[in-house]
């Protein structure tokens, strides 16, 4: 809920565009997400997704460490 946002002087879309876990904007926002797996067995992956200026994914790289 905007009345939620805090007021930091960006204006109400900003606020609300940097409030988000995911942003996707043209000049700003979320270019890589990382996620370190480790199963029951305790084998261990890193898995990492690259995102473009509008949040569509570019790349996946997955490695066992």
């Amino acid at each position: 809920p905007f009345a939620e946002l805090p007021d930091t002087g960006v204006g109400l879309a900003t606020e609300s565009l940097l409030s988000s876990v995911f942003i996707a904007s043209p000049s700003y926002g979320t270019r890589a997400s990382t996620a370190l797996i480790v199963n029951a067995d305790g084998t261990r992956r890193m898995l990492e997704r690259s995102f473009g200026p509008h949040g569509g994914r570019l790349g996946e790289v997955e490695l066992e460490i």
